[in-house]
């Protein structure tokens, strides 16, 4: 079943998340209450809510409820036991810094929930700085002692270095959360890959989903992890999927292609091409020197011949003709004509045959 109260005006929880009415709510499927207003009190009643265990919830909307971080550390740490709750969308209320710590710990520990709305909270960013000072230029010295503000990571980019796509090293990656699409940011923004780990968590294919994420960490967000020894420690039984992921492509999603085209898994084919395949899947010591090969040099394209002006083998020297006028485009001229005794309009006469050919047969 679901309920509706979008919009009401509903000083949250009184009439709704009191103790009477949460063994009713417990029977709702789908819970809309954007657009309110949800104190402290109420997110303990929306706590409680989540953390029935007779609880039927697999959509809940708190969009607009003004809910501030301390609201968030009591909401967010209900859902590590739930498993009935799919969406949940806190976009456009007043979530801070302090909230990314609770974020994280959820994003960890719940593999059930799909979709995690975070935008629309002005004070949680992905990073800050990186504007011009301006302080020097107004103490006199001049535009060329602008220097920009130092970029400092904030609390999008650490939910998603710690909780969605850690870089560490592949066994991170493949330990992350890859079943939640959390909606941060419409753009990749520096060097975060947040929209691009949304794209990919929204996918169905488990092993997929870890298999782009070890690309994208390869190519663009760890460079280090480029490296015969970060190899070893990798789960034998992903290597088979991920030699298959270089021999194809990626996904037909256009957003992912622009990160994870088949050009950029260059990188990977050079250096799984440059192992011994019987080291390959061995542990520990039994991987030894490898030498990464670089893919066969292109074919160099044969030079044409350049034809010079007036070749006898021109081919277009049989079809020349000549242009009217002066250059491209035929022009009246006003000229005097004997015949008729005053000045009138005519066509120019032809020009003047330009190659070869033509002055020969003329």
């Amino acid at each position: 079943s679901e309920l509706s109260l979008r919009n009401c005006g509903l000083q949250l929880p009184k009439g709704v998340l009191n103790n009477n009415n949460l063994e009713g709510l417990s029977r709702l499927t789908i819970l809309d209450l954007s657009n309110n207003s949800l104190p402290a009190t109420g997110s303990k009643g929306i706590a409680k809510l989540l953390s029935n265990s007779a609880s039927r919830l697999s959509s809940l909307n708190l969009s607009g409820n003004r809910l501030t971080s301390a609201s968030a550390k009591v909401i967010l740490p209900a859902l590590k036991g739930n498993n009935t709750l799919l969406h949940l969308d806190l976009s456009n209320n007043s979530l801070g810094e302090p909230a990314v710590p609770s974020i994280i710990d959820m994003l960890q520990q719940n593999s059930t929930l799909r979709t995690l709305d975070i935008m629309g909270n002005s004070s949680l960013k992905i990073r800050s700085g990186g504007q011009y000072d301006y302080s020097s230029y107004y103490a006199g010295g001049g535009w060329s002692s602008l220097t920009r503000k130092p970029v400092v990571p904030r609390g999008k980019l650490e939910i998603e270095r710690k909780a969605l796509f850690d870089t560490t090293s592949l066994q991170s990656i493949t330990s992350s959360n890859h079943t939640c699409e959390v909606m941060m940011t419409n753009a990749n923004v520096g060097d975060s890959h947040a929209k691009t780990i949304g794209k990919i968590n929204s996918l169905e294919n488990e092993g997929l989903k870890v298999r782009l994420k070890v690309v994208l960490a390869i190519n663009s967000a760890n460079k280090e992890l480029y490296n015969a020894s970060s190899f070893s420690d990798l789960p034998l039984e992903l290597f088979p999927m991920l030699l298959e992921l270089v021999q194809q492509t990626v996904v037909n999603d256009t957003a992912l292609k622009c990160n994870l085209g088949r050009t950029s898994l260059r990188r990977i084919f050079d250096l799984i091409s440059g192992y011994n395949l019987q080291l390959l899947f061995e542990r520990g010591s039994g991987l030894r020197k490898v030498k990464v090969t670089n893919l066969l040099p292109a074919k160099k394209k044969p030079k044409k011949k350049r034809r010079k002006f007036g070749d006898e083998d021109d081919p277009d020297d049989g079809t020349f003709t000549a242009p009217m006028g002066c250059g491209g485009y035929a022009r009246m001229v006003y000229v005097y004509d004997p015949d008729l005794g005053r000045h009138v309009w005519k066509m120019p006469s032809p020009a003047k045959p330009t190659r070869k050919s033509a002055r020969t047969n003329n």
